[in-house]
Order: structure tokens, then C-alpha cells, then sequence
């Protein structure tokens, strides 16, 4: 396939890259709890809100005006607060005594994620936007972790989607 944004080579092989990341974050995001179909469904019935998680607000009109610098840095600013809320996840996970190596595995592939497009925003000469520090709840128990894990994975597992989408429209 052709790589078609303005700013050349360097822009494209960060382009594929980027859908690399995307791609494996995909694979990840559902594995964040460890949890059967069946035991999400059940948690996710129960209120436990994190209302820090980026929520896509796309409309028709939004694809049929994508561009690229905007694009990059939207997506940079949601690739960071979901990186944001892994890591905040996965300490909560370890001190849970909880499984964490998705959180691990997904955290790297979202830093990665977010230093390509760092780069590229850089190499089109647009500003990297400053991500504002979201502020996470007290978790007191094993089950609010995996509460909360079960609505970053959903949360990340669509916003991924959409993500992979984007890149691709590009």
C-alpha cells in the first residue's frame, strides 16, 4: 500500500509504525482484566465510573474532515491519557497482588505509540499538546480493580478501533 500524508518518508514510516502499535494495542486492550465475557458483562453492570477516560466523539463530519496535524495531535492526547490510566492500573493491579503484564505489555505499546506521534507532529512543525494529568480514584479493594480495568480495557478497546481507522483514512 502507498503512504500518502504531506511530509514524506520519514512521516510514512512512522505512519506504518504507528498501525503496528495500534495493531498490538488491539490484541491487548482486552486482556487488561483477565476476566471470561461472561464476568465482564456482570462487572460492567455495576457503577464505577472513570470519567478521566477519553470517549470518541466522532461524526461523519469529522472523517470527512480529517487532517493530519489535527489528527495527530488528537490522537496524541488520548494515546496519553490512556497510557496514563494503564500505568495507573497496573500500580493498582500490583498492589492488588493482581496480574498486571497486560497492563505492562499495553503501557509500553501506548509510549510507543505516543512518541511516533510526538515525532511526527514534530516533523510536520506542528506543537506537541501538553496532556493534562488526570486525577485517579483510591481503589480499596481487588474487585474495584477489576471494575476499573474492565472499563479501561472497553473504553481503550474501541477508542483503539477508531484510532486504527483514522490512521488508515490518513
Amino acid at each position: 500500500s502507498t503512504c500518502r500524508p504531506a511530509g514524506g518518508a520519514a512521516l510514512c514510516t512512522n505512519l506504518k509504525s504507528m498501525l503496528h502499535q495500534v495493531d498490538r494495542l488491539i490484541g491487548l486492550s482486552s486482556k487488561l482484566h483477565g476476566l471470561s465475557d461472561e464476568e465482564v458483562l456482570i462487572i460492567a453492570r455495576m457503577e464505577n465510573s472513570l470519567d478521566s477516560l477519553p470517549h470518541l466523539q466522532h461524526s461523519a463530519e469529522y472523517f470527512r474532515s480529517l487532517q493530519v496535524n489535527e489528527s495527530f495531535s488528537q490522537l496524541y492526547l488520548q494515546t496519553e491519557s490512556f497510557r496514563q490510566h494503564v500505568d495507573w492500573l497496573k500500580r493498582a493491579q500490583d498492589n492488588c497482588s493482581l496480574p498486571s503484564q497486560a497492563a505492562r505489555s499495553s503501557s509500553a505499546h501506548l509510549l510507543q505509540l505516543s512518541k511516533l506521534l510526538d515525532a511526527s507532529l514534530q516533523q510536520m512543525d506542528q506543537a506537541v499538546p501538553q496532556a493534562p494529568l488526570p486525577s485517579f480514584p483510591v481503589v480499596s479493594s481487588s474487585f474495584e480493580v477489576l471494575q476499573f480495568s474492565v472499563e479501561i480495557s472497553d473504553q481503550l478497546t474501541v477508542v483503539i478501533h477508531w484510532d486504527s481507522v483514522i490512521l488508515l483514512s490518513l
